[in-house]
């Protein structure tokens, strides 16, 4: 049901686009990631204490403008994912996709802002646990697609009518499960970003 969504949603923007005369731009950002798992504990053992780690990624981004404020924008990109404890270092690579919304509330000869929000696909590609030192192959995370809502905030410096350069910080939060390590809880990915990249326009 979920895959439905994503793909209603992204055939919408898509039409949305064509019907309209736009102007258009692409971008390329790369993260700096602090990542984790949040945590529903249906019932049994108390909570296990999660930690955030540090991750990276990158994104292409391609948007239209439908209106001189209005911007709908779809990404690809890599992500990585996971958390960490005491014993543990969990990862999951991810080939993920985007749809967003954006409203420019500041456009002018110096700069862009833009806050954006939207949905994130994730498909996976690779998963590893690491447990005091020693690699192990793990099998409860294998498979699991991740999606989720994400939002945030592109900010810009102009360089010249084409160029900016861009700052964003950004908030994904899983709203599929990834992982599973007991039959009483459920967890889903979580990213705190920090993003610079450039954008042209044309």
């Amino acid at each position: 049901m979920r895959y439905f969504l994503f793909t209603a949603f992204s055939v919408l923007m898509v039409s949305s686009v064509m019907g309209q005369s736009t102007k258009n731009e692409i971008g390329f950002t790369a993260f700096y990631d602090r990542v984790n798992h949040s945590y529903i504990k249906f019932k049994g053992l108390t909570k296990e204490h999660l930690l955030y780690k540090n991750a990276f990624s990158f994104q292409a981004v391609y948007g239209c403008h439908i209106s001189n404020t209005v911007s709908l924008l779809s990404g690809a990109g890599y992500s990585r994912r996971g958390f960490r404890n005491e014993n543990t270092d969990y990862s999951a690579d991810y080939i993920q996709f985007s749809e967003y919304v954006g409203i420019e509330i500041i456009d002018n000869k110096m700069l862009m802002v833009s806050p954006y929000t939207g949905i994130y696909l994730g498909l996976p590609v690779h998963t590893g646990i690491t447990i005091k030192n020693n690699d192990l192959p793990d099998e409860a995370g294998r498979g699991k697609a991740d999606l989720g809502l994400e939002g945030g905030i592109r900010m810009g410096i102009k360089l010249d009518d084409r160029y900016d350069i861009h700052i964003i910080p950004r908030f994904q939060f899983g709203l599929s499960e990834v992982y599973r390590k007991y039959d009483f809880e459920s967890r889903r990915n979580l990213a705190f970003s920090m993003g610079v990249g450039i954008t042209r326009k044309f």
